[in-house]
């Protein structure tokens, strides 16, 4: 009878349900579930996290439509369904095969992106029989440190932490797992009443932290199990989960090195990697400054140090207007490399010839001598040349030098308007001669003997025989031959090639066959009408002769004063040819300067130490064949002065100086020559004692 009529009210409740309507009983968002966004997230056509609608039924069978906007997916759990909607999904359908239809329900709040909602779902047959059998239940709550643990129970997913769900009453079964921290297990017991049941649990790390550097070096790229870790040495990796892993650390110029390490939880290892260099230290080098290449590509200009990996490599030095420097070289390993890369220049000659000729040459600027002139050795490319002479214009041109040849720059200069040479009016027979005025300021100097240095103004400027041009006016002259110096003023006159000779002894003669020297010719009022050069010059103390030869050209004027020289255009003498003198005062040689000779004369005595003297020899000959034959290396080597070489001079400033020079070498030559003797008579006192030291001399 009782089986009948839980029949009869089961048939009941189906009638019922079958005949019912589908509601909703309620629709809320679930804050704190992260299911949508962590744990279970999708993704909708949009590439967008879709919102999870968890259909609370104990019914199955169920579809859902959300019209154009499209269902993604629907997942049947346990107690409900999970409905995943895109976000701002407005209504949904719900159908069922015996149930019936719910058609658009519009949700009473905004569906948003990666959101958990809740929709419990009942038709009023079935809320009636879930009242009636209502179990009893209880709420679960577990948090961790850190949040996100995966939470199992009964060996089942049901969420992350932190979670909280209602259970029937029992024992269960709990296992809190994340990454990189150690498993929590429990078991957990949910009893009837109030007390609800939460579990707190703090995750303990299954990872620890590396400290990585390397050497000798840092800054090398560090990777971590064959992935890169994006850092570089000294760094930190942390949160390395426990256990064996391989760490590798790649820098330029070394080998890549691995090492293996165990990491234990919780533990803070310190890792040192010694890397193998892979490189040279190479300096480049460039003389002149120049461009500096590597396989042709530029690296600096003039000096470029660094590394290079082993390899054989072109190195290149490049200048403009020279050629290129270049060297191959093969680097190794730890052996360093020092190159000099020294271009040469592009270089022409250039010849330069002007009409007038002893014309001044300024090239770029800078005085380089009078024309006719070759200048060599020029680096190839464009120049600038003046030529400026007394009375012409000066002229100013561009010359290009070209490599390995003779560039000529041949050039007319003009004269110049203020200074023109008027035309000469005619003459009247038996007229006065005329003495015409030519522009010159040529200064040639000479001396007896010659190769005497020239200062002039205080700026040396040669030696004997000098010719060059000076600016009219006085100029101060100092000749200096050996330990004798000539000091005097001498004036430069308009018109005028000036001759000045000097001599250093008490009478020299000038050989007939010599080349003609040049002086003032007088006139019988002593005053100088003309320079000219003449044959047959005899220098003595205080009187300067000259003897002018008779010339087989015919005078160009005869009628002219006795006594009397005229000299043309072209300096020929015309004339009688008498003897005329000119008396001139030669001053003495000049006493060098006697501090400084002491100063040579002291230096020479502590810093000359008779070095390659030959006094050594000296005493070894003397000793060994006798005093007699000793006497012959002894005075051969006093005839020679010390070698500049061996004099050993302390200060190089010093050796300008000419009387320090001249004081401080006779000084040595005398150590020399005493060092000698000494030594000459040593080995004569050795010889004696040897002699008399033989068995039978003495008796």
């Amino acid at each position: 009878m009782i089986k009948k009529l839980i029949s009869f009210v089961l048939l009941l409740c189906l009638s019922g349900s079958l005949c019912a309507e589908i509601s909703v009983k309620s629709f809320r968002k679930l804050e704190t579930d992260l299911d949508a966004r962590l744990n279970e997230s999708i993704k909708d056509q949009n590439g967008d996290l879709c919102a999870i609608i968890k259909v609370v039924t104990s019914q199955t069978g169920f579809t859902f439509d959300c019209g154009q906007i499209g269902i993604m997916k629907t997942v049947q759990k346990t107690g409900e369904i999970w409905v995943y909607v895109p976000f701002s999904t407005k209504r949904i359908t719900i159908a069922h095969p015996v149930l019936g239809f719910l058609r658009d329900y519009m949700f009473p709040m905004s569906v948003e992106k990666a959101t958990v909602y809740e929709l419990i779902l009942t038709t009023d047959k079935v809320v009636t029989i879930i009242e009636k059998n209502e179990m009893d239940t209880q709420w679960l709550l577990i948090d961790t440190d850190p949040i996100g643990a995966d939470v199992y129970i009964n060996d089942q997913p049901v969420g992350k932490t932190p979670y909280q769900n209602e259970f029937p009453i029992g024992k269960y079964t709990y296992r809190l797992q994340k990454d990189q921290y150690i498993n929590d297990v429990g078991i957990v017991e949910l009893k009837p009443g109030d007390q609800k049941q939460i579990i707190k649990s703090q995750l303990k790390p299954n990872y620890g932290t590396v400290q990585i550097s390397s050497t000798p070096e840092n800054g090398a790229k560090v990777s971590l199990n064959g992935i890169p870790t994006g850092k570089t040495t000294p760094c930190n990796l942390e949160t390395v989960p426990a256990g064996d892993h391989t760490l590798k650390v790649s820098c330029d110029f070394y080998e890549t090195t691995s090492q293996r390490i165990t990491i234990i939880p919780g533990e803070t290892k310190q890792v040192v990697i010694n890397m193998n260099p892979a490189f040279s230290e190479v300096t480049l080098q460039s003389d002149p400054k120049a461009d500096i290449y590597i396989n042709g590509v530029f690296k600096a200009n003039g000096t470029w140090q660094g590394r290079l990996t082993p390899a054989v490599y072109s190195f290149e030095a490049k200048l403009e207007k020279y050629s290129t420097a270049s060297e191959n070289k093969t680097i190794e390993i730890g052996i360093p490399v020092n190159i000099t890369l020294k271009p040469k220049p592009r270089t022409g000659n250039l010849k330069i010839i002007s009409t007038p000729f002893e014309a001044t040459v300024k090239l770029n600027g800078e005085l380089m001598g009078q024309t006719p002139v070759t200048l060599r050795k020029l680096i190839t490319g464009d120049y600038t040349v003046e030529l400026s002479r007394q009375g012409y214009l000066t002229k100013t041109e561009t010359v290009t030098v070209n490599e390995g040849i003779t560039n000529i720059l041949n050039s007319t200069l003009t004269y110049s308007s203020s200074e023109r040479p008027k035309p000469e009016n005619p003459k009247p027979l038996n007229s006065a001669p005329v003495i015409k005025t030519i522009t010159e300021r040529t200064a040639t100097i000479t001396s007896n003997p010659t190769g005497a240095t020239v200062t002039i103004d205080g700026i040396f400027v040669g030696k004997t025989p000098y010719n060059g041009v000076l600016t009219i006016g006085s100029h101060n002259l100092v000749l200096q031959q050996g330990m004798e110096k000539i000091n005097k003023t001498i004036t430069i006159e308009d018109g005028i090639n000036t001759f000045i000779n000097e001599t250093f002894s008490n009478e020299q003669f000038i050989p007939q066959n010599s080349t003609s020297v040049r002086t003032s010719v007088l006139n019988k009022n002593n005053s100088t009408v003309q320079t000219q050069n003449v044959d047959g010059l005899k220098i003595s103390n205080q009187t300067l002769q000259v003897k002018a030869e008779e010339r087989k050209e015919k005078p160009k004027v005869t009628s002219q004063p006795i006594g009397e020289t005229v000299v043309d255009y072209e300096k020929k003498i015309i004339g009688d040819s008498n003897l005329i003198k000119k008396e001139i005062e030669l001053p003495s040689a000049e006493i060098p300067n006697m501090e400084t000779c002491k100063k040579a004369e002291a230096d020479a005595k502590a810093n000359y130490k008779g070095k390659n003297s030959g006094a050594i020899w000296t005493a070894v000959i003397t000793s060994i064949l006798s005093p007699v034959v000793g006497i012959i290396p002894t005075l051969f080597l006093n005839a020679s002065q010390p070698k500049e070489i061996d004099l050993n001079i302390p200060n190089s400033k010093l050796m300008t100086d000419q009387d320090y020079i001249n004081c401080y070498k006779a000084k040595a030559y005398k150590i020399k020559k005493t060092k000698n003797w000494i030594n000459y008579g040593i080995g004569s006192g050795i010889f004696t004692i040897i002699i008399f030291s033989l068995p039978g001399v003495t008796g």
